[in-house]
């Protein structure tokens, strides 16, 4: 990539589309940030956009705009071309790598960090926030999850903190084993989900189970539906290019 004249740039640092219009942009990454990087692109007027990725993830399927080409994974570039794993090749002037995150905590000893791999429930965590391997229960994560439902997730990972914090949950803290039990079964709950909507099912589940547990207004699980209806419509007639219009 260090003999690529144009610009690069990570999802994180995405900004304007109009600083692309005219452009012939590469995007690498299959998920939510990269198709929406193809509307936005198109939309405001970008020449081409190529969209390219080592693999989709499970179940993420939908029906692409017009004005938007697919390719295998990059092997190369060169001073303006980005070279596929098909041996065909494309002139481009920008490249958007929409690859996903990392969890990153340097300030952090290894200890006390979760693992950097992204996941639906991180392993080490209790209730999707306290980290019971360390810090004697006053370390807490909270929204480092993949998720869908992410402000009501995140509403009540937080509720639950600040109780467990201020000492007004019943029964907590619980022994560190109890913790830990509790942690795998949501875990491999996660780990078992196939689709996106394994995953809304899933996180449906754990915000409703956390609001309980937190007292909390419990119709922040009631967007199910919603979400059920979100996929359905992405991946139907209407498309990536209409499904904000639903």
């Amino acid at each position: 990539m260090n003999e690529f004249k144009g610009r690069i740039l990570h999802s994180h640092d995405f900004r304007d589309a109009r600083d692309f219009t005219g452009q012939r942009v590469l995007i690498i990454g299959a998920c939510y940030s990269g198709e929406d990087f193809v509307l936005q692109l198109l939309k405001f007027g970008a020449k081409n956009v190529i969209f390219a990725y080592r693999s989709r993830p499970k179940g993420v399927t939908c029906i692409m705009p017009d004005g938007k080409e697919e390719r295998p994974m990059v092997e190369r570039f060169d001073f303006d071309k980005a070279y596929f794993e098909d041996k065909s090749s494309a002139e481009i002037d920008a490249v958007i790598l929409a690859t996903g995150y990392r969890n990153y905590f340097p300030f952090l000893e290894d200890r006390l960090r979760i693992p950097e791999e992204s996941h639906v429930y991180p392993e080490g965590l209790y209730k999707a926030s306290l980290f019971y391997r360390a810090g004697n229960n006053r370390l807490f994560y909270v929204g480092v999850q993949i998720q869908f439902n992410t402000f009501n997730y995140f509403e009540v990972i937080a509720n639950w903190t600040c109780k467990f914090i201020i000492g007004e949950l019943e029964d907590e803290p619980k022994e560190q084993k109890q913790m830990e039990a509790d942690s795998n079964e949501w875990h491999k709950r996660a780990c078992a989900c196939a689709s996106e909507t394994d995953v809304v099912l899933f996180q449906t589940d754990l915000i409703d189970h956390l609001a309980i547990l937190g007292g909390y207004n419990r119709t922040v699980a009631k967007n199910k539906e919603a979400m059920m209806e979100w996929i359905r419509v992405r991946k139907e007639s209407l498309g990536l290019a209409n499904y904000r219009d639903n």
